[in-house]
């Protein structure tokens, strides 16, 4: 034990409701090893002042929590050391519960009350931890031994208090059953200690594959921090003292509740969310999987996090399960029979069968792309075999030839090219033959689907097919399956979807960082693709997974933990030691012109909201939303209203304006869209003939085909988003005139600057607005300051070429980006200074964004700096009421699209002097 744990010990101590304080070395030897110490040994006139206390605590009319005297254990190489747990100052911190913790009942406990909610202390019991209703009592149940080893490491590293609870209707009907071996009982550990200490202990625990959830009991008089939670202020370089809470259930009242401004739709989502997102990140299945070393053909060595994702994917093909992943379990009939139960569903069968596929769902940035081609060169002799059986059965009296290859299926053919440059980077040249199927002449030599060990398309390609009632990929009984953003089927009621999930395969795997994005139809759309069985009915889906989530049951997450602990592996950068970037926010002053004018440009904007005050709702929403897109315009431009500039607008701030009233998704599959271009050389949205609403590429060609109307509009009220843009945005459109005498915008020139001192650092410069980074290459070019430029309107080989140039050492240190073209498939883990010059009002696109450079191969410290001009409205509660959007983004729900337009429209009102609207008006 160190110097400073010695110290803790003999520190006086204060019981919790109790006046008399305790010195250790006055009335027990601290430092005397538990196995010659009993509980006994204790001074019996302590435990009898701490029995004779009230330990009911009552937190609601209809819910009591029995609280027990909780001791804390430090462990130090083996010898332990006991203490009783004050608590204190130091300690008033709870970090979160980890939920369902099952032990094995010894015995049934003696003296449980008539309440709702016990608690139990958690003490050692030779080498394993169990549960006792008070520290004079022997544990009547106790932890399995991987709980018990983490609990060791986690108190032998610092001084944390544990508590136990569990419903007392439980406890008194867990019973043996002859079905079964053991009885167990389930508990919630909630986890206190030091606020400097949470974010070291919340890492312990992601490399343990657990994720902390907010604790229902013991809350009360605690400050409420949890290192898993997003807090979104921190990817600020914020300080947050406390977690806000996501719903007020019995005991979790804290000393400072901040839940009092969050809408109870938006808490609702924010908490099922939360759940959510704490069973994603628990599952590491660290204690299961082990490292595969031996992998043929590559020339790059494994981290260990990707070693044993390959352990993963190869149990799930060569139906290897451990028990903790699989789906079924042997149950004992009274017959003597054994069969094997569905643990989810309850069905019974005598030969069940696994998926053979599942989800690799790590973050982005951690190598999802290399575990994939190493199991794919670690599979060749069984891809072959499979390929000898020449022929498959498929559907509607077909067959289908098998094929050894592995069939990767990507977002755009950008994203191809990334997996061929990660092929020549890691595979040793000629061990692994690939195919690009994309453009015109794919179908030249149709030999290749069965002769190359890879082929690589795009699901627009895929859908293309099947609009054009082409086969080709269809008659092909693939060996492999891998979907590259896998997210991208999540839509059943699509083409895409419906096509991907009718290809043949004999293995099946997803890879994407947000498995569920808007609910848990997106889950339900990837576990179909994946053939899990039962599950991969929508309708059974539905019934055991999305609608039991949704009750109001304690149990409502347990299904959804069971399959996705079975199906899906996630490690997030905590576990495999990804340092944080540093954030710098860099916020500016307007010089006294543009101070001048941007309070003209206001005036002006509050005027036409005025005016449109007595008018619809709709219309007095669009005034202000089209006035912020101005105001936000003007602290980069400046001279966003000069009248010598055309009346044209941008696809970006067409883009910008939908993604303010949330429309910036395809108008029939949902998809998010990052940028607006409909050449056939880009992988950009297109604007939907009602000019208000966006489709995506994919989506656009069904559309066109089928001539349909827009899904969104009504031919009695089609309101052109366009062109009253172009009416109330322009003018625009830079020439050489315009520019004569022009001065640049401070926080262009500000950033000139802060560039120009780190020349000799990899940068990417990201704006929403083509225009800025016009304005900004004009100003680099004044300063000698080579640099590359990508944007939506450039092709993709263009785009591709710029990539390789800028990874290059001999290549310019500044790449320009719209944040669109720099959200999906790009890895430039190579850059070490990310600029950012505006706020975002949908903070996830640069979150995405900065995962480009933020992930493995990134060697050096990465510093994100965001530039505010002061006293505008980016610096106003309009942008920063997104906090709640990307905490629900981040988990992969959605708040209400009502909810949201409420609560921006009321901050909108409220900038542009407007009284707060009583209807709350969307």
């Amino acid at each position: 034990m160190n110097q400073n744990n010695l110290n803790f010990l003999k520190r006086p101590w204060q019981f919790e409701d109790h006046n008399d304080t305790l010195d250790p070395e006055n009335h027990y030897a601290s430092s005397i090893p538990l196995d010659q110490v009993g509980w006994n040994d204790w001074p019996s006139n302590h435990f009898s002042d701490i029995a004779s206390q009230d330990l009911v605590q009552t937190v609601d009319q209809n819910e009591q929590v029995l609280s027990p005297f909780t001791p804390m254990v430090h462990d130090d190489g083996g010898i332990s050391s006991l203490v009783m747990p004050p608590v204190v100052e130091t300690q008033n911190t709870c970090f979160g519960t980890i939920p369902n913790v099952s032990t094995r009942l010894i015995s049934q406990p003696l003296g449980i009350s008539n309440g709702t909610i016990q608690g139990f202390c958690i003490r050692p019991d030779g080498a394993y931890y169990g549960l006792s209703l008070s520290p004079s009592q022997t544990p009547f149940s106790v932890f399995t031994k991987k709980t018990c080893e983490e609990l060791r490491q986690l108190l032998s590293l610092w001084r944390l208090r544990l508590e136990a609870y569990a419903r007392i209707q439980e406890l008194r009907t867990t019973k043996t059953s002859h079905h079964q071996k053991v009885s167990s009982l389930e508990v919630d550990i909630n986890i206190y200690g030091t606020r400097e200490d949470a974010r070291e202990v919340g890492r312990k625990l992601s490399s343990f594959g657990i994720a902390l959830q907010q604790p229902s009991f013991g809350l009360s008089g605690t400050t409420y921090y949890n290192p898993h939670f997003f807090h979104t202020e921190e990817l600020f370089g914020q300080y947050v003292a406390e977690t806000p809470l996501l719903h007020q259930g019995a005991g979790t009242s804290t000393t400072a509740s901040k839940q009092d401004s969050i809408p109870e739709v938006t808490r609702t989502q924010l908490d099922t969310a939360t759940e959510v997102d704490s069973i994603l990140n628990s599952l590491s299945h660290h204690t299961v999987l082990h490292k595969q070393t031996k992998v043929n053909g590559l020339r790059t060595t494994l981290k260990d996090h990707q070693m044993k994702a390959i352990d993963f994917i190869l149990r799930r093909e060569t139906d290897s399960l451990p028990p903790e992943l699989a789906l079924w379990q042997e149950v004992e009939l009274d017959t003597g029979d054994v069969v094997y139960q569905h643990i989810i569903s309850g069905t019974r069968r005598e030969n069940p069968a696994e998926s053979k596929g599942g989800i690799l769902a790590d973050e982005m940035g951690l190598g999802k792309t290399m575990v994939a081609l190493s199991i794919i060169a670690a599979s060749l002799e069984r891809a072959s075999e499979f390929a000898s059986e020449t022929m498959k059965p498929g559907g509607e009296d077909s067959t289908r030839q098998c094929s050894k290859a592995t069939l990767v299926i990507v977002p755009s053919s950008l994203v191809i090219d990334t997996w061929v440059d990660e092929i020549r980077k890691h595979i040793y040249p000629g061990y692994l033959s690939y195919y690009k199927y994309h453009g015109p002449r794919r179908e030249d030599d149709t030999n290749k689907l069965f002769n190359s060990d890879m082929v690589l398309t795009t699901y627009a390609t895929v859908a293309m097919e099947l609009s054009n009632g082409r086969n080709t990929l269809r008659n092909v009984e693939w060996f492999r399956i891998i979907l590259d953003e896998a997210h991208e089927i999540r839509n059943r009621a699509t083409k895409q979807f419906q096509v991907v999930v009718n290809l043949g395969a004999q293995y099946r795997w997803c890879l994407t960082g947000t498995p569920i994005q808007n609910s848990l139809d997106d889950l339900g759309a990837l576990v179909t693709f994946a053939k899990v069985p039962l599950l991969e009915n929508p309708a059974t889906f539905r019934r055991f997974i999305a609608t039991q989530s949704n009750s109001d049951t304690r149990a409502r997450i347990k299904n959804l933990r069971t399959l996705l602990g079975s199906i899906c592996l996630r490690r997030t950068k905590d576990i495999v030691g990804l340092s944080d970037p540093i954030h710098q926010t860099r916020r500016l002053e307007f010089t006294p012109t543009e101070r001048q004018e941007y309070n003209d440009l206001l005036s002006r904007c509050r005027t036409r909201v005025d005016m449109s005050v007595n008018g619809d709702s709709k219309g007095l929403n669009s005034a202000m939303l089209q006035s912020l897109l101005q105001l936000r315009l003007f602290c980069n431009h400046r001279h966003v209203s000069h009248t010598s500039w055309s009346r044209s607008v941008d696809p970006d701030e067409i883009l910008a304006y939908l993604q303010q009233s949330d429309q910036a998704a395809c108008a029939y599959c949902s998809q998010a869209i990052y940028s607006i271009n409909s050449d056939p050389g880009t992988d950009g949205g297109s604007i939907l003939p009602c000019y208000s609403h966006l489709a995506c590429r994919d989506c656009k060609m069904q559309h066109s085909l089928k001539q349909q109307s827009c899904p969104l509009c009504s031919s009695s009220a089609n309101y052109n988003v366009i062109k009253d843009l172009s009416q109330n945005l322009g003018p625009w459109s830079a020439s050489s005139e315009a520019h004569q005498g022009f001065e640049y915008p401070s926080k262009l020139t500000a950033f000139v600057g802060d560039i120009q001192r780190h020349g000799s650092c990899k940068s990417i410069v990201f704006s929403s607005w083509k225009r800025t980074l016009d304005l900004v290459g004009e100003l680099l070019k004044n300063k000698g300051l080579n640099h590359y430029y990508i944007h939506g309107a450039l092709p993709l080989p263009e785009r591709q070429r710029i990539l390789r140039g800028f990874k290059s050492q001999g290549g310019s240190n500044i790449l320009l980006m719209t944040l669109g073209t720099g959200a999906v498939g790009l890895n430039l883990a190579i850059a070490t200074r990310i600029y950012l010059l505006e706020p975002q009002w949908n903070p996830s696109v640069e979150k995405q964004a900065f995962g480009r450079a933020i992930r493995l191969g990134q060697t050096e410290q990465v510093t994100i700096v965001r530039y505010i001009m002061k006293d505008t409205v980016e610096d106003s509660n309009v942008l920063s009421r997104q906090t709640n959007k990307l905490r629900l983004a981040s988990t992969g729900f959605k708040q209400q699209p009502q909810g949201h337009q409420s609560d921006r429209i009321q901050a909108l009102r409220m900038h542009f002097g407007l009284p707060e609207s009583t209807s709350r008006v969307s």
